[in-house]
């Protein structure tokens, strides 16, 4: 995805966590990878709104998982670079062909709320697991009970490095 998409989808969640000098401050100062067990894990849950002309708005919750070892073969900082950007490919794609509406209309209709904790069951899990091996990308539609799984070597990902 362009840098400047993911720089404005990255506003989107700064400005939607409150005014007050206090929230962002919070916000900025909050670890989003925790280490668990020997793993990096990178949690986000959200609600993913999307509103078309003429139509009902259809609201998903959605639960996106990453983890890597901690020792291993991506570093920290790459592994929340990777990890973000993964799951925004992951959830742009997945809810613009569910609806097959172009990823400009998409983009048009999406909304974005980040939550502190899911609300029951997330309608949608996105989940990824990185290895010295590559990584498995797996969609869990919870509402249908579809799994859907991509397993990659980082040769396949990076081919020219």
């Amino acid at each position: 995805m362009r840098p400047f998409v993911l720089a404005l989808m990255g506003l989107s969640l700064l400005t939607s966590t409150g005014s007050a000098q206090e929230d962002w401050r919070a916000y900025l100062q909050k670890d989003l990878v925790q280490v668990q067990g020997g793993l990096m894990v990178f949690d986000v849950v959200s609600l993913e709104r999307l509103e078309f002309p003429g139509v009902e708005a259809i609201q998903w919750q959605v639960k996106f998982h990453s983890e890597a070892p901690v020792e291993g073969i991506i570093s920290h900082d790459m592994f929340v670079a990777v990890s973000a950007q993964i799951q925004d490919m992951l959830l742009t794609t997945t809810l613009s062909e569910a609806y097959e509406v172009s990823f400009s209309d998409f983009l048009d209709a999406h909304y974005s709320e980040p939550l502190d904790a899911l609300i029951g069951t997330p309608d949608l899990e996105l989940n990824l697991v990185m290895s010295s091996g590559g990584l498995q990308v797996e969609i869990v539609n919870t509402l249908t009970g579809e799994r859907e799984r991509q397993t990659m070597t980082w040769t396949d990902l990076f081919p020219s490095h």
